[in-house]
């Protein structure tokens, strides 16, 4: 997407860490324990390379695209004429947890991921004194159990899977 300038891969696989490099991706290979901790070691890579906002996407997104994450970044956008702080978050199809989530400055909020990170992620925003903004779309779908697998195939064939 031509809207993002840099890739900090975490991850807990090596050869994924050293493919991502080949493409130019900087990589942190998870030493820390949970997810969270590592975002927070990416984040700092991040600003020490002057990123003014994180964008964290999950690898279990199925409906991924450029078009999907340049509307992301154009709805931050017009959502931060201010001086204020943006949280992005893209909920998942239940409502409870974040399958997206734009932060503007990087560290305005920390990252809650885990049961209960939609909500978590909007406190945490709203205590920042941050605009929050929810966004729909199709990267509400992510795969978590066998059903999200099932509705996952239905989009990625065109409608011709299971739902």
């Amino acid at each position: 997407a031509p809207g993002i300038r840099g890739t900090v891969l975490v991850t807990a696989d090596p050869a994924a860490a050293e493919l991502a490099a080949r493409f130019g991706a900087r990589t942190i290979v998870q030493r820390l324990p949970g997810l969270n901790a590592a975002l927070r070691e990416a984040r700092g890579i991040a600003l020490d390379h002057g990123a003014t906002a994180v964008l964290v996407l999950p690898i279990d997104l199925p409906a991924i695209s450029a078009s999907e994450i340049e509307a992301l970044l154009a709805e931050g956008a017009a959502h931060r004429p201010s001086a204020r702080p943006l949280v992005l978050a893209v909920p998942d199809r239940h409502g409870t947890g974040t399958n997206a989530l734009l932060v503007s400055p990087p560290a305005a909020i920390e990252p809650a991921f885990g049961e209960g990170s939609f909500a978590a992620h909007r406190s945490a925003a709203l205590k920042a004194g941050a605009v929050f903004v929810r966004h729909e779309g199709p990267l509400t779908l992510d795969v978590d159990t066998s059903a999200d697998l099932l509705a996952a195939e239905a989009v990625t064939s065109g409608g011709r899977g299971a739902a």
